[in-house]
């Protein structure tokens, strides 16, 4: 029934349920890549802010001057600090990663938990702009346990080791 609507609808000049799905979809995409550079761009113009106060006025300059917490600035700052291109180029403000730019910014904020060198590959690896806020939180947590363990086992590796080495040792070989 509802199929049989949808063509009815199209025959009568009306664009496509599909067509207009797929404009939808990209749009949201779009809205959100745009939300990533407009958020580096207010860390960029944060963290010049804070350079030019005084010692001591960031805090009240922040609750006085803008609409967020001095904790949200600071995660625009970071985001700056971590996403932010060093210049401004003809075309206006730009993210450093290309597949880290069409991250929304929770995503992108998600992201700064893992090694600045490490991001864009596990990014890539997880497929951060296909999965959830939540699943990419979760996967990070997962790869930093997983890191955690290999760290334990090598240090236990170290120490058996050690305990061969001095074994031998003790033994005269």
């Amino acid at each position: 029934m509802q199929n049989e609507l949808i063509n009815q609808n199209a025959s009568v000049g009306e664009r496509d349920i599909t067509v207009i799905t797929q404009e939808i979809h990209e749009l949201c995409r779009q809205a959100k890549t745009m939300l990533l550079m407009y958020a580096v761009e207010i860390g960029r113009r944060l963290v010049e802010a804070k350079a030019v106060l005084p010692h001591g006025a960031w805090g009240t300059w922040i609750k006085e001057n803008t609409e967020f917490s001095q904790s949200t600035a600071n995660n625009y700052m970071k985001l700056f600090d971590e996403y932010g291109a060093s210049q401004i180029t003809i075309f206006g403000a730009t993210v450093n990663s290309q597949s880290l730019a069409n991250l929304p910014y929770s995503k992108a904020l998600a992201l700064l938990a893992v090694d600045s060198e490490e991001r864009e590959e596990f990014a890539e690896k997880v497929g951060a702009d296909e999965i959830s806020v939540k699943e990419l939180e979760a996967a990070i947590a997962e790869r930093d346990a997983a890191k955690k363990r290999a760290e334990e086992l090598e240090e236990k590796n170290a120490e058996l080791e050690r305990a061969r080495v001095q074994a031998e040792e003790a033994a005269g070989v």
